[in-house]
């Protein structure tokens, strides 16, 4: 849901601002890519999470620039077929004065959640990426919410123990582990593929056009 909100909310933005550039879909959903993945990694996860990087707002981009990029390729995934389409065969949905345009981005934003949710619960459950409300000694019965960051089999002792750090507040918080940067390549390399085969898919039903003016 954080990597959602921040991803859908810049391409959200991005897509009320479109339709006065007179532009095609295809720039279209470059500007919302690019909107999206702004929004997401420079306000939604450095600025927001630079309390478990030591408050060092750089090391936040940098540490989490990885996890972000997977995420948001995956939300625009899919966000873009649903986005596309639907404007095709519900033309009063472009406008974003119209509760039209509302609805189809909700819905957009619901897939789009629906194509991140793998990998979001693998890049938690490996540590690669906080969840919500996991901070050690905080994820009790209580919330009514357990997440994959501390289902660990054999890590969740060994991170109180050995792998926990203070943070500034005086809380203890996990660390985080690391991919080697090969690693990291491949997949972002990887998500960037579904995100093309997605506008491919899209292209089969709804022509993606990058000329001047639609």
């Amino acid at each position: 849901m954080h990597c959602l909100a921040g991803d859908a909310t810049g391409i959200v933005i991005a897509a009320t601002i479109v339709p006065l550039l007179g532009l095609t879909n295809g720039w279209d959903s470059i500007f919302e890519y690019i909107a999206g993945f702004i929004c997401g990694l420079f306000i939604f996860q450095a600025l927001m999470m630079r309390g478990m990087f030591d408050g060092d707002y750089w090391k936040a981009v940098r540490k989490t620039f990885f996890a972000e990029t997977v995420s948001m390729n995956c939300v625009m995934a899919g966000m873009l077929p649903t986005m596309v389409v639907l404007a095709s065969v519900w033309p009063g949905s472009m406008e974003p004065t119209a509760p039209e345009f509302w609805f189809r981005m909700s819905i957009a934003s619901v897939v789009g959640l629906a194509a991140a949710y793998p990998v979001n619960h693998w890049l938690v459950a490996s540590h690669l990426k906080h969840g919500c409300m996991t901070l050690p000694g905080k994820d009790t019965a209580d919330l009514g919410h357990r997440s994959p960051e501390v289902k660990m089999d054999g890590m969740v002792g060994a991170m109180h123990d050995h792998g926990s750090t203070t943070s500034h507040a005086g809380h203890k918080k996990m660390e985080m582990a690391a991919l080697p940067l090969s690693t990291q390549i491949v997949l972002i390399a990887t998500s960037f593929g579904i995100l093309i085969v997605a506008g491919l898919i899209t292209d089969m039903f709804v022509p993606i056009s990058f000329g001047v003016t639609n």
